[in-house]
């Protein structure tokens, strides 16, 4: 191997005379371990492979000694959507596509769900999978979950109680539900907090276990808005969960859960290392969205969906919306045209117009003059209008319209 090991201590005083620039009080300290420094050569890394098996879901999505976060809305799933994707990974089966090195030892840490919430997670999951007996043995010597009767930052520290479980355990993955629960101020968007549990805490535990972490997250309201009124973009995902680039530069790779409109149907989104997960469509082009949604079954678990059925629903509902506003549209004409005509008499076309753009009618809101002009242009042709040329009040050859 061209590499070595530095002693932090003689490198600080080579570079920084005897003093390392500063002096540091014991309780900054950093242990032995920690503050070995590693040098090594780019050919070495190049020719020279770890020598153990970082990589644990995806092509290298998520490492060992690293963290991926799941961010979705409150209240959507994200706990049993983790929980059946840790029951897959844990007997090596893909989950959603994404898939595991190898059968995973996975601890989940949770916090918000009860013991009854749990069994009927835990019960519809097995369902879900129709797992064979040995495959049931499997996940019952690999998956454990464990659940703290008061969350603290510092149970993930030297020598909090779930690092030492950790430790004994020695997991390849830990899932931890979620974030925000374990943060000292109790909100989402707590850098402090943030660079407290992760990356002072979870991450030299996960480097000293050689273990990955998946962390659930809550999306902000205000991103849910922006991803539900379909405006967000691969950019912005990624700062889309609470506390935006305090997660998001930490994280080695997020992954966000969407609603549809439809309940219980949501993309699920590959934002940041999204090339990485592995998804591929069936002509083994790189995708970064799964269509996945609930069971049906009366039981709760996450199924993937057809992603044609998911865009034709999704083009109906499109082709809906429109027909509904277009109508709204022509009633707020003919409303402006019944104001401005006492009977079936022709009205001026630029008055009508001038009256749809009003606060009053049926679109409280009103239309844009433009907009107003190709749906008068549209009820002509479709035969609700009929549309003459006459001379104005100002003597003037103007359009003028009336029902026909």
């Amino acid at each position: 191997m061209n590499s070595r090991e530095i002693n932090p201590s003689e490198f600080l005083d080579k570079h920084l005379g005897k003093n390392g620039g500063n002096s540091r009080s014991p309780d900054q300290e950093q242990s032995k371990e920690d503050r070995k420094l590693i040098v090594k050569n780019v050919v070495s890394y190049a020719q020279e492979p770890p020598d153990y098996d970082e990589s644990l879901l995806g092509e290298n999505w998520l490492f060992r000694g690293g963290w991926a976060a799941l961010i979705g809305p409150t209240g959507q799933g994200k706990t049993s959507l983790t929980l059946q994707a840790a029951a897959c990974w844990a007997i090596g089966r893909n989950f959603m596509g994404i898939v595991p090195e190898k059968p995973l030892r996975i601890l989940v840490v949770q916090i918000e769900n009860g013991e009854l919430d749990l069994h009927e997670m835990a019960s519809g999951i097995v369902q879900e999978l129709s797992l064979p007996i040995e495959d049931l043995e499997r996940l019952r010597a690999a998956l454990h979950i464990l659940t703290p009767r008061l969350p603290s930052p510092d149970l993930f520290g030297d020598h909090g109680a779930v690092a030492e479980e950790i430790r004994r355990m020695k997991p390849d993955l830990v899932i931890i539900d979620s974030l925000y629960k374990w943060l000292a101020k109790g909100t989402a968007a707590d850098p402090e907090g943030v660079v407290e549990l992760i990356d002072r805490n979870l991450l030299p535990l996960c480097r000293e276990v050689k273990c990955g972490a998946l962390v659930s997250h809550h999306m902000g309201r205000a991103e849910v808005e922006r991803m539900y009124s379909g405006k967000s973009n691969r950019m912005t995902d990624h700062y889309a969960g609470a506390g935006g680039m305090f997660v998001a530069d930490s994280a080695r790779a997020t992954l966000l859960l969407v609603p549809e409109e439809t309940v219980g149907q949501y993309t699920l989104r590959a934002a940041k290392r999204g090339s990485r997960i592995g998804w591929r469509d069936e002509e083994g082009t790189k995708i970064f969205e799964k269509h996945i949604g609930w069971v049906q079954g009366g039981h709760i678990g996450w199924q993937e969906l057809d992603a044609r059925s998911v865009q034709k629903e999704r083009e109906n509902r499109k082709r809906e919306k429109s027909r509904a506003q277009e109508d709204r549209y022509r009633k707020q004409v003919l409303w402006a045209l019944d104001r401005e005509a006492s009977d079936d008499s022709w009205v001026e076309r630029a008055h009508v117009i001038e009256s749809c753009s009003g606060s009053q009618g049926p679109l409280s809101e009103g239309m844009k003059n433009t907009k107003a002009r190709q749906v008068i242009t549209q009820m002509v042709r479709d035969g609700i209008l009929e549309e003459t040329k006459q001379k104005n009040d100002t003597k003037r050859d103007a359009s003028f319209i009336r029902r026909k």
